[in-house]
């Protein structure tokens, strides 16, 4: 996922300025630690978790030290993402990570947050070149379940190159028809519309994955690599 904020453009990487991220679950507490503790950035992240057990647990085991750019908000999640719609609130990155603690043909993200009125929020605080990343862990009989609900209704289309599991993926949203394929070719090879067909030839071990929009399309990709390694990977090939 700290991958994908990058990589679609959501973040930007070079910029020094203010960039604003909200995560929806702690988890581990590794993603805020990392964009908070990134040198030279001034990455902003607001953490919400519904559980106040958490507040501890990330003090005392997770190393997590609130600041100016970096808090943990005990709240339910549809509730702070419905207020900050109504204050006008915007993100550059929502990462929506919220499972379930019991086996289900779809773990990851739990049912609430597949709602309209939930979606319709995230996208109403999502900047307009933001994106909203979104964790979806399923059962091998989940996978066409998973598939109904990748928020397209209202965010851009999408295309998918599916993982031959289909146990676990990260679907990325953008609200707006942008051109981050050809920010995402500019930052590292050029080869703006070979794209799909080389991460068609790359599914083979897949189990993540990352998306950008191409002319209002949301296009899904996955692979079993690293932002650097594709960085690395020769598009025009």
């Amino acid at each position: 996922m700290v991958a994908g904020v990058f990589f679609s453009g959501a973040l930007d990487f070079n910029s020094t300025e203010k960039q604003d991220v909200l995560i929806i679950g702690l988890g581990g507490g590794i993603i805020n630690n990392y964009l908070t503790t990134m040198p030279n950035h001034t990455i902003d992240v607001t953490v919400v978790d519904i559980d106040p057990v958490m507040k501890r647990i990330a003090e005392k085991w997770y190393d997590f030290q609130p600041s100016q750019h970096h808090r943990l908000v005990i709240d339910d999640g549809i509730r702070f993402v419905h207020e900050a719609a109504k204050r006008g609130m915007k993100y550059d990155a929502i990462l929506l990570d919220v499972c379930y603690n019991i086996r289900r043909p779809m773990m990851c993200p739990i049912e609430e947050f597949l709602k309209d009125d939930v979606i319709s929020a995230m996208r109403a605080i999502t900047s307009e070149r933001g994106a909203v990343i979104v964790n979806i862990i399923t059962t091998k009989d989940g996978a066409k379940e998973a598939d109904r609900y990748y928020f397209s209704s209202r965010f851009s289309a999408k295309e998918e190159v599916k993982s031959p599991e289909q146990t676990m993926e990260e679907i990325l949203l953008h609200s707006f028809p942008s051109k981050i394929v050809e920010r995402i070719c500019s930052n590292f090879t050029g080869a703006c519309f070979t794209l799909v067909d080389k991460m068609e030839k790359k599914r083979g071990r897949c189990f993540s994955a990352f998306a950008g929009t191409t002319r209002g399309k949301l296009l899904t990709i996955y692979g079993h690599t690293s932002l650097s390694s594709i960085k690395n990977w020769d598009f025009n090939s």
